[in-house]
């Protein structure tokens, strides 16, 4: 047995209790992080708000790290709290460099409400905005292809294989897709630290 099935098996088994359980409260934990961002901006918090700053930190997550994510997802709300109007690339312009597309995406996301394009991007602006809690398609970066024995960018039918992996192994390990994700996520990236 061999290909994505067989390699991401491979990492579920090494995933530890700790980072089970890591896992299971990485979404929630996210989306109490993006209310908090909100609280703390002393917006009238409520779900489509929620949801609308879920998406936007999505379309701002394309290779930065989480903290950096939520530090520019601060900084967007501070302007919008400020301003009552989306950030520009000058108000962004310390925090954001060579970010231009996302923040496009992220003031076009805020402006409209509609979900971000790109596969991870989407799945990843749901399952936040859900808490983990979302029947979408697991969150694919490039952890989640390591953990499944893949390039960071797999071609599209390794990319079908990789979603189908994590479906099966999440439903064999009795868990949902988006905790199997997560751990597997922390177990293949803390391998490689």
């Amino acid at each position: 047995m061999s290909g994505p099935l067989a390699a991401l098996r491979r990492t579920a088994r090494r995933v530890t209790r700790e980072q089970m359980r890591q896992g299971r409260e990485w979404y929630p934990n996210a989306r109490r992080d993006v209310v908090t961002l909100l609280a703390e901006r002393d917006f009238d918090v409520d779900e489509e708000l929620v949801e609308r700053a879920c998406y936007v930190l999505a379309a701002l997550s394309p290779r930065v790290t989480f903290q950096q994510n939520m530090l520019m997802l601060g900084r967007f709300l501070d302007v919008v709290a400020l301003h009552s109007r989306p950030p520009s690339m000058d108000d962004m312009r310390s925090e954001v460099r060579g970010l231009s597309v996302s923040l496009a995406s992220a003031v076009k996301t805020w402006s409209t409400g509609i979900l971000p394009k790109g596969p991870k991007v989407r799945a990843f602006a749901l399952a936040v905005a859900s808490g983990g809690k979302a029947d979408c398609e697991p969150v694919l970066d490039t952890w989640a292809f390591r953990a499944a024995g893949l390039d960071p960018q797999p071609s599209a039918s390794e990319r079908r294989a990789c979603v189908h992996a994590y479906r099966r192994v999440a439903k064999q390990c009795g868990h949902d897709v988006h905790t199997i994700q997560a751990a597997c996520w922390i177990q293949a990236r803390g391998s490689h630290v």
